[in-house]
């Protein structure tokens, strides 16, 4: 069958306390509240499902004996980039133009201060709700990136058209996002800064390369918006 010549990313898209945000606004401190209650709940949830499952796997860890000393990290935002808009990018847009999707919020799971997973938040327009837990990998290398830049107030950004997240932060008056790796798109180099317009200009230019060969495949498919 024709569809299976799709490259593989895009196939791809189909007493706990949580360390508080630092609320800009009253908002963000009724939010920043919401989220941690949540995200304990959920946390005391996931352990009871691994401990039932006998497999500690599931939220990262080495053994059933770290699952007393689970704790959660500072929660971080998280920016849905999605296929259409980055179709549509034009240069000089701004990012805040781009995003899409429900909020969401990560709220890293670690033991003895290492990020094992997340605990996924996330607002529908319906009100917070946990969403999921686990995603090991993305959680453990996006703590590599985060650590040296907390007193930045990291976020994510996330374009599931080709399963990348990438971390971002303001440098002086410039938006830098770091990507983590490996990548699927071609000259994105991982944990290789790189300024907003360069990074939405390839992902971009990479978008239409995928949608002129396979675009009628993948609406057929609805695998990505």
């Amino acid at each position: 069958m024709i569809i299976n010549k799709i490259p593989c990313s895009i196939i791809m898209i189909a007493g706990l306390i949580a360390l508080p945000f630092v609320p800009a606004s009253a908002q963000e401190a009724r939010i920043s509240r919401e989220v941690t209650k949540l995200a304990a709940q959920g946390l005391e949830q996931a352990l009871i499902m691994v401990e039932r499952a006998a497999d500690p796997g599931l939220l990262g860890f080495d053994s059933k004996d770290e699952l007393p000393r689970a704790q959660l990290g500072t929660p971080i935002s998280v920016r849905t980039l999605g296929y259409d808009a980055l179709l549509a990018h034009q240069p000089g847009a701004r990012l805040d133009t781009l995003v899409s999707g429900p909020d969401r919020i990560v709220v890293p799971v670690t033991v003895d201060e290492e990020t094992r997973s997340w605990i996924n938040v996330v607002d529908s327009g319906q009100g917070w709700t946990v969403s999921g837990f686990g995603d090991t990998k993305n959680a453990q290398m996006t703590a590599k990136l985060t650590r040296p830049l907390a007193d930045k107030r990291p976020e994510i950004l996330h374009a599931p058209a080709f399963n990348l997240y990438a971390v971002g932060f303001t440098e002086g008056d410039q938006m830098l996002f770091v990507p983590i790796g490996p990548s699927t798109v071609p000259d994105l180099e991982p944990e290789t800064p790189i300024p907003v317009d360069e990074l939405l200009a390839k992902l971009a230019n990479y978008a239409r390369e995928l949608d002129a060969e396979y675009g009628d495949q993948i609406r057929a498919r609805r695998i990505v918006h």
